[in-house]
């Protein structure tokens, strides 16, 4: 199941963007309660757009979880430390998924 679907499964609204300008455009609209960001995320990596609706007075504080498929170790570190909310490794579990998000949220 895509997390898109589990999500909404659960009740979320859910938007999606596929690069990293659009996903700046689609927070700065829809004020999202939490942002799920792919490090691996088009024109603009997730570190990037994650700084970028940080800095962003409306988003600073939407919590931003990051999804990976890089060596999980030292991208969970990084991620982390740039001011992720969580962390999961790609593909997360629906379990996973949906207790980060309430952890978060």
């Amino acid at each position: 199941m895509s997390i898109c679907v589990r999500m909404r499964s659960e009740g979320y609204i859910v938007t999606t963007a596929g690069d990293g300008a659009a996903a700046l455009i689609c927070a700065r609209d829809s004020r999202p309660d939490v942002v799920l960001l792919d490090l691996g995320l088009p024109c603009d990596g997730g570190m990037s757009v994650m700084e970028r609706l940080h800095g962003i007075e409306t988003l600073e504080n939407v919590p931003v979880i990051i999804l990976s498929g890089q060596e999980p170790v030292e991208s969970r570190e990084k991620a982390l430390a740039a001011g992720a909310s969580g962390y999961l490794q790609k593909p997360p579990t629906d379990i996973e998924l949906i207790a980060t998000v309430k952890a978060v949220l």
